[in-house]
């Protein structure tokens, strides 16, 4: 009887051993998959392209700055050049799409530990597009598709730093 319950227990044991070698191959196999089609550097810095974000008629850009953004009273934003130079304050009732798209990319920067301080890139093309870029985490948005008055705001950002 005591033969017959070792080999039961020990059915079981290899039972459980396969299990947890079947569970951490699949999780490995997870991984490397993951690493396959992602890469496993860090997020590539803003291209100066653009990439796929503009259009074909895109050829080269026409102004650019690097803006800091800081908390202002009143739940706004203070603007300067990355050379320090004041640009304005952003205030939420008038300039609420530049406040939340700032806040956006702040929340990426935390959340990767980077230093939200750090400048960020807004440049026109001749084509009329605004590309707003964050070169300390690759994030790229084409201000385009949230319409003119949105654009227009940025556009005026820009045009202030100048």
């Amino acid at each position: 009887m005591m033969q017959r319950q070792a080999r039961w227990n020990d059915a079981y044991e290899r039972l459980g051993w396969a299990m947890a070698v079947a569970v951490v191959a699949g999780i490995l196999a997870i991984w490397l998959a993951g690493i396959a089609v992602h890469g496993t550097g860090p997020a590539p810095a803003a291209a100066a392209s653009g990439g796929d974000l503009l259009r074909a008629d895109a050829e080269r850009p026409v102004g650019y700055a690097l803006i800091r953004f800081s908390a202002a009273e009143g739940g706004g934003l203070a603007a300067r050049t990355a050379n320090g130079r004041d640009i304005g304050t952003l205030e939420s009732a008038r300039d609420g799409f530049v406040i939340s798209m700032v806040r956006g990319l702040d929340r990426s920067r935390r959340a990767g530990g980077i230093d939200i301080r750090e400048p960020y890139r807004l440049t026109q093309w001749n084509n009329g597009q605004v590309l707003l870029e964050d070169p300390m985490t690759g994030a790229q948005i084409e201000l385009s598709a949230f319409g003119k008055t949105n654009v227009g705001a940025f556009r005026r950002l820009l045009e202030r730093a100048r």
